[in-house]
């Protein structure tokens, strides 16, 4: 409405109940809120908040204090993965070009030509790369831009492409290429003409450890022969293994982020507010106003509460918190903590939770000095106990304590409401017709509201967590199939002439990245474990703690998803050993 209609329906002209202010260049922000408290006191101002503690300040900061994680976190271990493949690859290439450098630099081409050409192999990658994943990141930007959009109502909210974060995510990729690449550049560089011309030097030959305790009977000739495989190239084999760890890893422990949201809205909408309507009365009413709304048709329990702005104060920290006066038998709206254990209000004193009690600096046994702000008067109140609870920084009272402590009778602000669910609709529309009720809010459209919003994050997110892990573990076992052909061509192919069938030939090459896979599993749900631990504490803000949630379906499905991409790179390599031609590969080379 215009401002001029509302002055009339109140009967008050020009006046207010809100203001915002900015300040100008230079000017003091405590003097300033000093300044206002003491000017509007005496019109029942409740004190002035600066920006940083504004509640809208607050949630959108810890949004994008969340989101700046999963932008570094992710990305970084992806960009790790992607230097440590291009490496493999290069090094492979350069391993069976060895005849090629040194007639290069026989005829003439200096170290500088020859290492240039190798990084022109990671440049390629990167600009490839680069088209692929500005397209990608565009589609991402614009799913997640529409989805806060629609929560947080934002009037406009377009997506455009910013051109200095895309340079900066490219010269990322760039650096993670050009690191990944010089390892494998410099042994190009380094390689004698003479040196190379030659045959690589054979490896040494020795019995496995476990032949050497005498447990070779235990063991088949294939599973020797994949052991001892890795047993002579125990690098390769774990920075292979340290991959697939990535992989798993960053699969499982992002998507335990989803896990804690869900744990989170399962305490809070299940165990601590079971409510199905929350009603605000207008002003502070008797206790017997709350006892009237069970004549509501449709109401079945009533559970009043009251809540009283005030100011508290530990050293130098100032919050301004609702004091929250709940029943001493609360069965409707009950304090627990993240883990859901209930916690019941003592008849005296007051419960502060972990995340205020440490910005105070208070704990058990303390006196919180309370300043009321709708009755000016500053009162002292003992700490009884602290509840570790998930949202918010509370104080909690017991209703009649609380009354005691302000002084002005049993007075409610509101009251939880049990209702049948056949009549919500009725009843929500009866509640917003009574002159005393402020609000009514039901907990059944909060929760649907956070459903639509999780599946779309999840939706958005999940699918791209769950392509990168693939791509990194298609990527490890892919090239780690691919280098263990060319190195063993020839083997492989004697085996063939011996006799042996495919599916034997296949088992000795997989068996390789089989056993690489299956050692890296436990150590990726590890680092799975770590992750999720690391994000929950980097999402923890002031009003917010975000438990770690580990949960058995989310990193099996981690490895489900890491299993079956390595099933796919062995199936790529399975259709390359079928067609080798044995001939081709036993000819020596010249």
């Amino acid at each position: 409405m215009s401002r001029a209609a509302v002055d009339a329906a109140a009967g008050m002209r020009r006046a207010f109940d809100d203001v915002a202010l900015t300040l100008a260049p230079g000017a003091s922000r405590d003097a300033v809120i000093a300044s206002l408290d003491s000017l509007l006191a005496p019109y029942g101002g409740l004190g002035a908040v600066g920006r940083e503690r504004q509640r809208s300040h607050r949630i959108l900061e810890d949004e994008f204090r969340q989101l700046r994680v999963f932008g570094i976190t992710l990305p970084l271990i992806f960009l790790l993965v992607a230097a440590f493949l291009l490496d493999v690859v290069l090094a492979r290439l350069v391993a069976t070009q060895r005849s090629e450098i040194a007639a290069l630099k026989a005829f003439g081409y200096t170290d500088r030509e020859v290492g240039a050409h190798f990084l022109a192999f990671a440049g390629v990658a990167v600009v490839l790369g680069a088209l692929g994943g500005i397209a990608v990141g565009a589609w991402m930007g614009t799913g997640y831009t529409a989805s806060y959009g629609r929560l947080f109502r934002f009037p406009t909210l377009a997506f455009r492409v910013d051109v200095v974060s895309t340079a900066v995510a490219v010269a990322a990729s760039g650096v993670s290429a050009l690191a990944g690449a010089l390892a494998a550049v410099r042994g190009a560089v380094r390689l004698p003409p003479a040196e190379a011309l030659r045959p690589e030097s054979p490896e040494r030959y020795r019995p496995l450890l476990l032949e050497r305790l005498g447990l070779e009977g235990a063991l088949s000739p294939a599973t020797r022969m994949v052991l001892r495989t890795i047993e002579r190239k125990p690098l390769r084999a774990a920075s292979s293994a340290l991959g697939v760890a990535l992989a798993t890893g960053m699969l499982a422990g992002t998507m335990s982020v989803f896990d804690a949201a869900y744990n989170m809205a399962d305490v809070l909408f299940r165990v601590a507010q079971r409510e199905d309507v929350t009603v605000a009365f207008t002003h502070a009413r008797p206790v017997a106003a709350a006892r009237e709304l069970l004549r509501v048709p449709g109401v079945l329990a009533v559970e009043p509460f009251r809540a009283v702005p005030a100011r508290v104060r530990g050293g130098a920290v100032v919050r301004t918190v609702a004091l929250t006066g709940v029943e001493p038998d609360a069965r409707l709206h009950r304090v627990t903590d993240q883990w859901g254990a209930v916690y019941r209000v003592p008849p005296a004193g007051a419960v502060l939770t972990t995340s205020l009690a440490r910005l105070l600096g208070l704990t058990t046994g303390d006196t919180l000095r309370v300043e009321l702000l709708e009755r000016g008067r500053t009162r002292a109140v003992v700490v009884v106990a602290l509840v570790d609870e998930m949202v918010g920084a509370n104080v909690y009272m017991d209703r009649a304590a609380l009354d005691r402590l302000v002084g002005d009778g049993a007075l409610v602000s509101g009251a939880y409401l049990r209702i049948d669910p056949a009549a919500a609709d009725a009843v929500l529309a009866r509640l917003k017709r009574l002159p005393a009720v402020a609000g009514a809010s039901s907990r059944r459209a909060m929760i649907d509201a956070w459903e639509r919003q999780m599946a779309e994050s999840i939706r958005i997110s999940g699918s791209i967590i769950v392509a990168f892990a693939a791509v990194i573990a298609l990527g490890v076992v892919y090239n780690g199939a691919r280098i263990a052909l060319s190195e063993r061509g020839r083997e492989l192919a004697s085996l063939r002439v011996l006799g042996f069938s495919r599916r034997e030939v296949a088992a000795m090459l997989f068996g390789e990245q089989g056993a690489v896979v299956a050692a890296a599993l436990p150590f990726g749900a590890l680092f799975g474990v770590a992750l999720a631990a690391f994000i929950a504490r980097a999402f923890e803000g002031e009003y917010q703690r975000f438990p770690t949630v580990v949960v058995a379906r989310t990193h099996l499905g981690a490895v489900a998803v890491v299993v079956a991409a390595a099933l796919l790179a062995g199936l790529a390599m399975r259709r390359r050993l079928n067609r080798m031609d044995l001939v081709a590969v036993l000819k020596t080379r010249e």
